[in-house]
Order: C-alpha cells, then sequence, then structure tokens
C-alpha cells in the first residue's frame, strides 16, 4: 500500500494543512509540533518525539553500495526505513521494492 509522508522542516503550518487537505499519511516534522499537529486533525507525527519515533520506529538510510541493501532489508523487518537517494540508479530501489514494503522513498517534489 503507497503511503505519503510530508515532511515539514522547518515547520510551516500551511504546507501541514495543505498535506492534511491532500490526504497525507503522517507529517513529518521538527520535534515539539506534535500539538500543534493534532490541532489541526489526526495525523501521526515522525519525529524524535512524534507517534513514529526516529531512531525507534522509523530509521533513515542511504544506498551507497550492495552492502546497504542488505542491512535496509534486514531493518525494515522491525522499523520503518526511509530510502534517501544518492548517485544510485532506480535498479537499487527495484531490488529493495522486491525484497520488503516497509520502506519510503524521500524525494524532493512529485
Amino acid at each position: 500500500m503507497k503511503k505519503v509522508w510530508v515532511k515539514i522542516i522547518p515547520w510551516d503550518p500551511e504546507i501541514a494543512r495543505t498535506a492534511l487537505e491532500c490526504g497525507a499519511d503522517a507529517l513529518w516534522t521538527p520535534p515539539g509540533m506534535g500539538r500543534e499537529v493534532r490541532k489541526m486533525g489526526i495525523l501521526p507525527t515522525v519525529s524524535e518525539d512524534g507517534d513514529l519515533q526516529l531512531g525507534r520506529d522509523v530509521v533513515v538510510k542511504e544506498v551507497r553500495e550492495k552492502k546497504d541493501e542488505e542491512e535496509i532489508v534486514a531493518l525494515s523487518l522491525s522499523k520503518k526505513v526511509v530510502v534517501r537517494g544518492g548517485d544510485w540508479l532506480i535498479l537499487p530501489l527495484e531490488n529493495l521494492l522486491s525484497r520488503t514494503s516497509n520502506l519510503f522513498v524521500e524525494i524532493r517534489d512529485f
């Protein structure tokens, strides 16, 4: 199932409202913004102190070589993994998606 998290760092309430209205599944925010997000509606936050906590529930990894793919697959068994792109082609992402589904891919825009 595809999900969209919107990263709002630095915090911008207008972007948060737009994300909420457009159906985002979570907001990735700076620490301490959970109360502000809950005022807008029921939407989980990703943050050091969020509903999904960085390090505990969510990890961010970059694919640089083959061993990174193995590490990401292992991590995805117990956490959500945000994959950041580096200087790699689409092939590592295809490899990861064929082996696990607990992944998010960081992009700058649609």
